[in-house]
């Protein structure tokens, strides 16, 4: 599943997400615990779209890649979070990390002004229901399906001919 969201610079990039019941982002990556601690910084793209509060917590996953005395994970934000190693320990160990956040609302504007807001908080929310198309509408749109596919195949041959790609 894909999605297009604003970048910080308001730019429009996909981002993929896994099916869920919840509109969630996640994001993984690897780490290294230097005497003990490490700060972790998401992508800020990501930052821009991912939702944290009370309501809404960022879940972290760690998963240590040697001998230490176990981390636990504090100061949670859009911005990143900090693993540190329990009882005091000042290992120098790699980790691996992952993400789960629900994705922000955005806010969308009309030609009118008009604003509306997506919420994305929702679990399992309703389905829209199917769209509803006349068979004459159904009909010119496979006609112009058929043609736009006839017209690519002919310039497919077209520029084969000429050995462009």
């Amino acid at each position: 599943m894909s999605t297009i969201v604003k970048d910080v610079n308001e730019n429009n990039v996909i981002m993929y997400a896994p099916e869920s019941p919840e509109c969630l982002f996640l994001d993984y990556g690897i780490g290294k615990l230097i005497n003990g601690q490490a700060v972790i910084k998401l992508d800020p793209n990501l930052s821009k779209n991912i939702l944290i509060n009370e309501d809404h917590p960022l879940k972290v996953f760690i998963q240590l890649e040697g001998d230490s005395n176990g981390v636990f994970v504090k100061n949670k934000s859009t911005k990143g979070f900090t693993v540190k190693e329990l009882q005091g320990g000042r290992s120098n160990v790699p980790f691996s990390w992952s993400i789960v956040a629900t994705r922000a609302d955005e806010v969308f504007y009309k030609e009118r002004c008009e604003a509306r807001v997506s919420v994305n908080s929702r679990r399992f929310p309703f389905a829209p229901t199917p769209l509803k198309i006349t068979t004459n509408e159904a009909q010119q749109f496979v006609s112009k399906k058929n043609a736009n596919m006839s017209e690519k195949n002919s310039s497919k041959k077209y520029y084969k001919k000429l050995k462009i790609k």
